[in-house]
């Protein structure tokens, strides 16, 4: 029994991807997992199975005995106040916070983070990115823009007018949000910072997975996630810190844990991205076998063999990105000390399911790149 009283009624279980390169390598580290990923199809399931829905009941019963049984009447208003707040949702899981002076990322691949404070002039959107992508194509092609990345034209429409793929307008409060994700829709958001130096014009883009809505939670689970990016560690790593953040939610009993990726969840979406980028090198070096590089001046052939080399060392720090995240994935420590709760249990076995069948994935990819890199290297450089 807890020194004050309440009680707890624990739930356990045992359930068990030509010569010239187009694109830069570096940019597959910013790329998302699509959807209908192996990871979303496990979490889907295990949010909707009939079991899981059950002794989700449960469990909702057992949080209502600790929060009735625990503390007096005060403490039980300051439990039932509620704060409607705009967040970032894509497949039912929350992404970001945000409010009117920044956000507040909770688990991600580079960890939770505070925003709030940072920014100024914030705009929010909520945007047809693949109509926007086409306009940019079509403008791209006929030189009406200057600009090389999608996010800064989108930027630059959004200020000059409301393209009809923003045809929803701005996002400016939680009033002026949406109460479920428009379909199709993602959010954008464009604010300034003060410039890092004097070649930083101090404005930035950000891009989110999911769409802006409009929630309303208890305003003690709000103050959990306050509580928690404050935990975050600068000298820890990102998986480190997703348990970190991920914890306080379970200790505050927070109801808002089940709306969050746990980090097992995000770890295994590293390791699909790392695949991702493992197979992009391997297909790379592959198809340089074929090459007969014999007519090529000096400054061509350099060029061309620094590309296979770089694809190369690409897809190794891929796959040593890749087992590190499953690693991770399998690591419930975290969770030691916290009661078990089915569905949270379930979502984090299938996350490690997941990332381990990436990892053996992987290893077939790996194995390829490195034969494949080592007939090209003997026949053009050695």
């Amino acid at each position: 029994m807890p020194e004050n009283g309440s009680s707890r009624l624990p739930i356990r279980t045992f359930i068990p991807r030509g010569k010239t390169p187009e694109q830069p390598l570096s940019q597959a580290s910013a790329g998302r997992s699509p959807d209908g990923a192996p990871l979303a199809a496990l979490q889907h399931k295990a949010d909707t199975s009939p079991g899981a829905r059950s002794l989700s009941v449960l469990q909702k019963r057992a949080d209502h005995v600790t929060q009735r049984e625990g503390g007096g009447e005060g403490e039980q208003d300051a439990a039932t106040a509620q704060e409607t707040v705009i967040v970032s949702m894509e497949g039912g899981k929350i992404g970001s916070i945000y409010f009117g002076d920044g956000r507040i990322r909770t688990t991600h691949g580079r960890g939770p983070e505070d925003d709030r404070g940072k920014q100024r002039n914030i705009h929010r959107f909520n945007i047809d990115r693949e109509a926007a992508a086409e306009d940019f194509k079509r403008d791209r092609k006929a030189k009406k823009t200057a600009r090389k990345k999608l996010n800064w034209y989108i930027r630059d429409r959004l200020e000059a007018g409301t393209p009809d793929w923003a045809r929803d307008g701005e996002v400016t409060d939680p009033a002026s949000a949406p109460e479920n994700a428009p379909g199709g829709r993602k959010l954008l958001e464009y604010y300034d910072v003060d410039p890092v130096n004097e070649e930083d014009s101090g404005r930035r883009v950000h891009p989110s997975r999911g769409a802006a809505v409009k929630i309303t939670r208890d305003t003690s689970d709000i103050a959990s996630i306050k509580a928690a990016v404050a935990l975050v560690d600068e000298d820890a790593t990102a998986s480190a810190n997703n348990r970190t953040f991920f914890r306080k939610l379970l200790d505050d009993r927070a109801a808002m844990r089940a709306e969050i990726r746990m980090p097992e969840e995000v770890d295994a979406e590293t390791a699909e991205k790392a695949l991702k980028q493992l197979k992009r090198s391997a297909g790379i070096v592959r198809k340089a076998l074929i090459w007969d590089l014999r007519g090529e001046s000096d400054e061509e052939f350099d060029r061309l063999t620094t590309y296979i080399q770089t694809a190369a060392e690409s897809g190794r720090e891929a796959m040593r990105t890749l087992q590190q995240a499953a690693d991770n994935a399998r690591d419930v420590s975290y969770r030691a000390g916290s009661p078990p709760e089915v569905k949270l249990e379930i979502r984090a076995r299938n996350a490690a399911i997941a990332a381990g069948k990436a990892e053996e994935e992987g290893k077939t990819s790996h194995s390829t790149l490195l034969k494949d890199f080592a007939k090209f290297w003997s026949r053009w450089v050695s």
